[in-house]
């Protein structure tokens, strides 16, 4: 027997008539695939690291990261009056100096 999802899957424009089991095992694997949709975009969320973090992450000091937010290479975001920069594209960096790139 056919899940309403493989039904829905194989051909959109059908019409069913679906036992109250089948509709709750439909509920249950929306829900569940809503909460592991959720749970994947927590775990999305950018950190966030202090400019002094960064320089000595990177092994430069404040001016050059203020000269890299300046041309684009390395762009902090202002969060009231505090600086930071996205964990992500420090680790971008890093990685592009381990192969030979700029710093």
């Amino acid at each position: 027997m056919r899940t309403i999802s493989e039904l829905l899957a194989d051909t959109p424009n059908v019409s069913v008539t679906v036992t109250a089991q089948d509709l709750r095992e439909f509920a249950t694997q929306v829900v569940n695939e809503t909460i592991a949709s959720m749970d994947a975009t927590a775990k999305e969320e950018p950190t966030w690291l202090s400019p002094e973090q960064v320089a000595h992450r990177l092994g430069v000091n404040k001016a050059t990261l203020w000269r890299w937010n300046k041309i684009g290479y390395l762009s902090g975001t202002k969060f009231g009056a505090k600086l930071r920069y996205r964990q992500s594209d420090v680790e971008r960096i890093e990685s592009s100096e381990k192969k030979g790139g700029k710093a």
